[in-house]
């Protein structure tokens, strides 16, 4: 990705966040590298672990940096190239609100099924990385609740406003 020019009309807070945001994809590129390095490391689970962080690291990185874009964009009144979509009050399909609601319903099913694995898997926790495995799962899909519960009271609020088709 390419590196954003700032604006220099930035408000307070957005200077701010930006210098924030900046600051930390400046360390985290030392830390992907490292990350990188330690995924060749000769021992397997060493360097499996290793690209598990360093794929979110990257990841976060990325969004920080379409972050950066996106406050850019903004201060300069255009779209952004590579940014973060702001929140829009267009009309939403009634299919869309019921995709939600079954991914919703889906993840939060697949939660309990993770948190049963893990009882399961007590035995072999310190002598594999399944259970640790299952940790993450269980964050990830924490978060892809979260993410989709955000998603539904957005659509929702159309529905508040008669913007649902």
């Amino acid at each position: 990705m390419t590196t954003t020019r700032i604006p220099h009309d930035l408000s307070e807070f957005d200077r701010i966040l930006v210098e924030h945001l900046s600051e930390h994809v400046t360390a985290e590129r030392e830390m992907i590298e490292l990350y990188d390095a330690l995924g060749q490391d000769d021992h397997p689970y060493v360097a499996f672990i290793a690209r598990l962080i360093g794929d979110d690291e990257a990841r976060h990185h990325r969004l920080f940096t379409e972050w950066i874009e996106t406050i850019a964009a903004l201060a300069e009144l255009r779209d952004p190239d590579d940014g973060i979509p702001h929140v829009d009050y267009q009309p939403v399909d009634l299919e869309t609100v019921a995709m939600v609601e079954r991914l919703l319903e889906f993840e939060q099913k697949d939660l309990g099924e993770a948190k049963k694995l893990r009882q399961e898997l007590k035995s072999v926790r310190t002598s594999t990385l399944w259970g640790v495995l299952v940790e993450l799962v269980i964050a990830d899909t924490k978060k892809h609740i979260k993410l989709l519960k955000f998603l539904r009271d957005r659509l929702n609020e159309r529905s508040d406003h008669g913007l649902l088709r």
